[in-house]
């Protein structure tokens, strides 16, 4: 409606009969209970309005629709000095035509002197549509040779992308490539504004100017690939990508094709996870020439694997334990950590951390997620990295790493750096697509704020049951089955402990078939062993300890918001040993205390102390008191007042 309103500048008539154009057309439709409408741009005149436009402009002389003519060819906007002299009048003559155009309110007075535009677009489509194809084509030349004559060929960014549109309108004639120079000056200045989608509507123009000889092209592909990535117009990048690949086949042969199928498949990952594979798939035709055990060859079969495992509907939504992965994982563990695929599983901490210490500080955020728990030093080279992406431009991935830094400071009890990220995240958010990787994580922030800080579950169930559409996007795939976890233990957490342990029990498939190292398997393995012991429910024990202690406790995995020693706790509660879970919880506290993720500590005392009001007279409740009371040092310490209702619910337990 914002943009039909745009179009005809809110005149009561014009949106009426533009709306009901719309509909006969079958170009606005009522979908689910909400209108929705194709390009209004190209929206056409509905004859009713088209009358009405034609009897105001018939009012004027025929100088001032002389002027308004030429007029219609300016997107935004024209200069009146530039139109008079294309409309062939002189300078009282355009005076006086404008003049008239804005007494009838066709017109407006711009910004800048000799500016003026369109009250509505309406007036302009009509007057445009007036012309005959070979004399807007001409106009837009003539405008083109005008400006190039008023700049002395020497444009401003704004003027470059005028000129260059304009050589873009007229490509029928001989010489549009003169617009070249102009569009790839544009595109500089959208890049310096960080403004990927205008830099890669300039270079657009650019190759449909080029000449058929011209060398220049598939370096101008791969930029505009690179642009579209930026801007999240994926379909766009992977047509500019598949020309620049192409190119380079011709050019340079078939290994210079993957070679940079890799890199701008890298770069996408980089800038949006797990996107990378629609980039590696336009190298198939050239794979041929690639050492199969080389970088760019292990790459390529790491997005085969990706794309084959989340695009199979049996794919329990996690990277999974696999033949095609081991030979992956082998392939890639003999390369120089630099050179290994974007997807790679690291084996265990210490091989996520040899890794980071070689400098490659692209895995930081392994620190924190599936890493050995390096949760302050992680923070700080976040930090940094933010600071990076946010010179570059890269939206996305400054929202994605807002909220992993967020969730950094959350767990390291520093709540207000917690809140300000989500602040400074929550302003980009409408930059970036919804549903996509980085809007997924970042929403994660206030879902661990609500959890840990509000210790508050609800907030998060209407994201959980929004699931579905995560399993339809193959570059969503693994994160599916964590959340169908997260989805069972919130519904034990509010109290439907029947439903929540049938959701947890139908995918523990999740669990089982996750490859060592997998990105969310440890919060899966945690998922199921809070839900079973909210419910105080044993019967998956045996099979949470083992893949506990295969996929977690053994590689020393660390994730930000659990602890594997705390869940090997529980499961031993669970299972009738609280001398090894009083061990497994005492080792929880002195290795977050360590890791200064104070954030958990109350909640592993809770959970410590609610093991001995559970053992009732068996249990020792001298040692549950005392966790609480540490509970209670801790919370006041960070300022999580609404932890306090859960402490005095143990004690109560404790005390009878």
């Amino acid at each position: 409606m914002a943009a039909i309103t745009k179009e005809t500048g809110g005149n009561p008539f014009f949106v009426h009969e533009v709306i009901l154009h719309l509909i006969e057309e079958g170009r606005a439709r009522n979908q689910d209970g909400r209108w929705v409408v194709d390009r209004v741009e190209t929206l056409g005149i509905p004859e009713g309005v088209r009358e009405v436009i034609g009897r105001r402009l018939a009012r004027l002389s025929a100088e001032a629709n002389r002027l308004l003519g030429v007029a219609a060819a300016f997107d935004a906007g024209f200069d009146l000095t530039d139109t008079a002299v294309l409309a062939g009048l002189d300078e009282n003559a355009a005076l006086d035509a404008i003049d008239e155009a804005l007494a009838a309110r066709v017109v407006r007075a711009g910004d800048g002197l000799d500016r003026y535009v369109f009250e509505h677009a309406l007036f302009r489509h009509t007057l445009w549509t007036e012309l005959n194809p070979s004399r807007q084509v001409r106009l837009h030349r003539a405008i083109a040779e005008q400006l190039e004559k008023r700049c002395a060929h020497d444009p401003n960014p704004e003027q470059a992308i005028v000129l260059a549109r304009h050589y873009y309108h007229s490509a029928a004639l001989p010489g549009a490539e003169r617009g070249v120079g102009y569009a790839l000056l544009a595109a500089e200045h959208a890049s310096a504004r960080f403004a990927p989608a205008e830099e890669q509507h300039a270079i657009s123009i650019a190759l449909e100017l080029l000449a058929d000889s011209d060398d220049r092209a598939a370096a101008l592909f791969e930029r505009a690939a690179r642009a579209a990535i930026r801007a999240g117009d994926r379909d766009g990048a992977v047509a500019h990508a598949r020309q620049a690949i192409d190119a380079a086949a011709r050019t340079d042969g078939s290994r210079a094709a993957c070679v940079l199928a890799t890199r701008l498949g890298r770069y996408s990952d980089k800038v949006d996870l797990n996107s990378g594979w629609s980039f590696g798939r336009l190298a198939e035709p050239y794979r041929e020439a690639l050492d199969p055990t080389g970088a760019e060859a292990v790459q390529l079969l790491a997005w085969d694997i990706e794309h084959s495992e989340f695009g199979d509907p049996d794919n329990p939504g996690i990277a999974v334990d696999s033949p095609a992965r081991h030979q992956l994982q082998e392939l890639a563990s003999r390369l120089e950590p630099g050179q290994r695929p974007t997807t790679y599983l690291h084996p265990s901490a210490a091989a996520v951390l040899a890794d980071y210490r070689q400098g490659r500080h692209s895995l930081a955020l392994r620190l924190s997620f599936e890493g050995p728990g390096l949760y302050r030093e992680a923070a700080l080279e976040v930090r940094k990295q933010i600071d990076q992406v946010d010179r570059a431009g890269l939206v996305s991935m400054a929202v994605f790493m807002r909220g992993a830094l967020g969730r950094l400071h959350l767990v390291l009890g520093e709540l207000d750096a917690a809140a300000e990220l989500q602040a400074e995240g929550e302003e980009l958010m409408p930059r970036v697509e919804p549903g996509s990787n980085a809007a997924n994580h970042f929403e994660g922030l206030a879902q661990a704020r609500s959890w840990f800080v509000e210790d508050d579950i609800a907030p998060i169930c209407p994201s959980v049951d929004d699931i579905e559409h995560l399993a339809a996007r193959e570059d969503s795939r693994w994160l599916s089955g964590d959340m169908r976890l997260l989805r069972g233990y919130c519904l034990t957490a509010l109290g439907d402990h029947e439903a929540g342990m049938f959701e947890v029990s139908k995918n523990l498939v999740v669990i089982e078939r996750a490859h060592v190292g997998a990105l969310n398997s440890l919060a899966a393995i945690h998922l199921a062993i809070q839900a079973s012991w909210i419910t105080d429910r044993a019967e998956h024990s045996p099979l949470l300890e083992h893949h506990l202690h295969a996929k977690v406790l053994e590689p020393d995995f660390c994730r930000l918001d659990t602890d594997g020693r705390w869940d090997a706790a529980v499961l031993c509660a669970l299972s009738g040993r609280p001398d090894e879970a009083r061990v497994w919880f005492q080792r929880a506290h002195d290795r977050l205390t360590d890791q200064e993720a104070i954030l958990l500590l109350p909640y592993v005392c809770c959970d410590e102390a609610l093991m001995e009001a559970r053992l009732g007279p068996g249990g020792n409740r001298d040692n549950g008191r005392r966790r609480l009371d540490h509970a209670r040092e801790w919370v006041e310490r960070i300022g999580l007042a609404k932890l306090l209702p859960r402490i005095d619910g143990v004690a109560a337990q404790l005390s009878k």
